[in-house]
């Protein structure tokens, strides 16, 4: 589970938007989207749905945070740079 990389609290918001990052650039754990396009507005339904979750618990830091690292992501896809970063 990637949401065990934060607080309890942000749980599943952080899930959430992990699974809008694995419907865009991977292949999801609960979803199969027919086509590109589908896969495209659902992925980024679930990044939006996440920070709705995330922004419940009140923390905007955390917010920010999160869409600085959604918008890190489709930068680097964007590049070409494939994979989920230095490991």
């Amino acid at each position: 589970m990637f949401s065990l990389l934060g607080a309890d609290r942000f749980a599943l918001g952080i899930e959430t938007i992990y699974e809008g990052y694995l419907v865009h650039y991977g292949r999801s754990r609960l979803f199969a989207p027919e086509d590109e396009d589908t896969a495209l507005l659902l992925g980024d339904y679930l990044y939006a749905q996440g920070l709705v979750r995330v922004a419940e618990t009140g923390d905007v830091t955390a917010v920010a945070d999160l869409a600085e690292l959604i918008s890190l992501c489709g930068q680097a896809r964007a590049a070409g740079r494939d994979g989920d970063g230095a490991r």
